[in-house]
C-alpha cells in the first residue's frame, strides 16, 4: 500500500492567496502543507481550497487552527474553501467547524 499523499499548490487569485489541497492531511502529510502556508504572507487574505481533500486527521485539523490563529493575530482573512462534505463532518465531530468555517475568533480556552 501506497504512503499517502498531499499535492499543494499555491497561487494568487483575486487579491488572495489561494493553497488548493489534494490528497490527504495527516501527520505523514503535513510538514509540507506546513511549509507552504509558513511561506505564506499572513499580511494578505489567505484561502485554503479543501476541494481535493480525501481524508484529514487531527493532524491536519490541529495545522488547521494553528494557521487560523497566525491570520487572526495578523487581523488579515483566513477561509477555508471548497471543503466536502466529508471533512465538514470531520471538523463538526471535532467542534472545530464554527472556529474554522465559520470564522468564529479565537476565546480564552479555545484550542
Amino acid at each position: 500500500m501506497d504512503a499517502p499523499a498531499v499535492d499543494v499548490s499555491v497561487s494568487q487569485e483575486a487579491g488572495s492567496q489561494v493553497v488548493r489541497l489534494t490528497g490527504c492531511l495527516d501527520a505523514s502529510t503535513a510538514p509540507p502543507v506546513r511549509r507552504a502556508l509558513a511561506a505564506c504572507d499572513d499580511r494578505e487574505p489567505l484561502r485554503i481550497d479543501l476541494a481535493g481533500i480525501e481524508f484529514m486527521d487531527s493532524s491536519g485539523i490541529g495545522l488547521l487552527i494553528a494557521e487560523r490563529r497566525r491570520w487572526e493575530v495578523a487581523g488579515t482573512s483566513f477561509l477555508l474553501v471548497e471543503v466536502r462534505p466529508s471533512v465538514a463532518r470531520v471538523l463538526s465531530l471535532t467542534g472545530v467547524d464554527e472556529l474554522l468555517m465559520g470564522q468564529r475568533p479565537f476565546t480564552a480556552g479555545t484550542t
